[in-house]
């Protein structure tokens, strides 16, 4: 019994700490890429270059705090862990078709 109640306490540590590392330092990188992505689609549609990167700044600044509370508000370490990775791979493929500015 007590080795079923410490296999439990060490899945959750593991789980939090799974989750630390989402709220951090996925977190970091979603928020940054989420700026570059923005700051080359957004010249695209007529925005200027200026603006694009300081409306992509601000969008990152508005996702930082949000994001770790959906990581810890979630019932289960995995949906934040699909949601950001979904996040990621969309940013970074808009990022990547807009290629290089000019």
């Amino acid at each position: 019994m007590a080795a079923a109640s410490a296999n439990a306490g060490v899945a959750y540590r593991l789980a939090v700490a799974w989750r630390a590392v989402l709220a951090v330092g996925a977190n970091y990188g979603l928020c940054a890429l989420a700026a570059t992505a923005l700051a080359r689609l957004l010249p695209l549609a007529g925005v200027s270059r200026v603006e694009a990167a300081v409306a992509g700044t601000l969008v990152a600044i508005i996702a930082m705090p949000v994001l770790p509370v959906f990581v810890f508000a979630a019932r289960s370490a995995w949906k934040p862990t699909l949601v950001m990775a979904a996040g990621a791979a969309l940013l970074w493929t808009g990022a990547w078709l807009a290629g290089v500015p000019a």
